[in-house]
C-alpha cells in the first residue's frame, strides 16, 4: 500500500465502516469486532510528514475524568507500540502512527487489531466494564 486510496480500498473491504471519520474525508471509522461483544471504534487518518504520508490510527478510549494521568502514564510503559494521549476536548485517546508507503495489508490489520484490544482493555478500567467506544 502506498497510496491512500489503496489503504481505503482495503479498510473498506476489511472493516465495519462507520463513517465518515472525524476530520471528515479521508479519514475513515470503523468499528472493530473483540472477544465477548465488545467493539471498539478506531479511526485511520492521513499525516502528511516531512518523508510522506503516514497513517495515524486513534481510538477514544475514556473521558479525561474517568482515569488519572498517573494510571495512563503506567499503561503507557506496558506497551510496545503506540501511546495514549490527552486531547483538547478531555478525551483519553490511544494513538498508534506508521509510514504508508512500506505498509502491508497485514501490517495494518496487526496495528489496527493492536489499536482496539488495547485501548479496549483500558477502557473496561476505566468504565467499570461498559462498552462505550
Amino acid at each position: 500500500m502506498n497510496e491512500w486510496s489503496e489503504l481505503a480500498e482495503h479498510v473498506a473491504a476489511t472493516y465495519v465502516p462507520w463513517s465518515p471519520g472525524p476530520a471528515g474525508p479521508p479519514s475513515l471509522k470503523v468499528v472493530v469486532a473483540l472477544d465477548e461483544g465488545r467493539s471498539q471504534v478506531v479511526v485511520l487518518s492521513p499525516l502528511e510528514m516531512d518523508d510522506g504520508v503516514w497513517v495515524e490510527l486513534f481510538t477514544p478510549v475514556a473521558q479525561e475524568h474517568e482515569i488519572d494521568g498517573r494510571s495512563l502514564l503506567l499503561q503507557n510503559c506496558k506497551i510496545t507500540v503506540g501511546a495514549f494521549a490527552l486531547t483538547e476536548a478531555g478525551m483519553i485517546v490511544f494513538r498508534y502512527c506508521l509510514p504508508l508507503s512500506d505498509l502491508t495489508a497485514g501490517m495494518l490489520d496487526t496495528a489496527v487489531g493492536i489499536v482496539a484490544d488495547y485501548a479496549d482493555r483500558v477502557e473496561m478500567i476505566a468504565t467499570a466494564g461498559e462498552d462505550v467506544f
